[in-house]
């Protein structure tokens, strides 16, 4: 019995999160249409970017599914981003220090200012690289692999 309770509420959250996907694809198609039958309503100038902040297990899923994508990051993120044309983006993120390791490859001296009158402080300050993961290796055609890499 309790086992059939479960299934029914597992079959409850399913139908919830297709009802939820249709509404927000629902929504993007009437965006389209809004723009298709107002020409007299000037274009976005930039791109539109949809940003999904995600758990560390979905990336595998998200490089499954964009395919084509391009890797990149920043001193806070890690990001797989997939384009619809020219004008639209789909940008899978996470924070970096949880998917990447960070890696000390270096150091070098550089001046900064200090709080005194005349005068600069030199330190020592790290060189870092961030190796990031390869996540399409399994899951992608070596082709594609070999482009994804490049692009990083």
């Amino acid at each position: 019995m309790e086992e059939i309770l479960n299934a029914q509420v597992v079959e409850e959250v399913k139908a919830e999160e297709r009802a939820e996907r249709q509404r927000f694809s629902d929504a993007l198609r009437e965006c389209a249409a809004w723009f298709e039958s107002h020409p007299e309503v000037k274009l976005p100038e930039s791109s539109i970017t949809i940003y999904l902040f995600s758990q560390i297990a979905d990336i595998a899923p998200y490089a499954r599914a964009f395919g084509k994508c391009k890797k990149s990051g920043d001193e806070n993120f890690f990001n797989l981003t997939k384009w619809f044309g020219s004008t639209v983006e789909l940008q899978a993120c996470w924070h970096r220090q949880q998917v990447c390791e960070r890696v000390v490859v270096g150091t070098k001296r550089v001046e900064r200012p200090v709080m005194q009158e005349v005068g600069k402080e030199v330190v020592i300050q790290e060189i870092v690289e961030w190796k990031c993961p390869k996540v399409l290796e399994p899951l992608a055609p070596r082709e594609l692999q070999e482009e994804i890499a490049a692009d990083v």
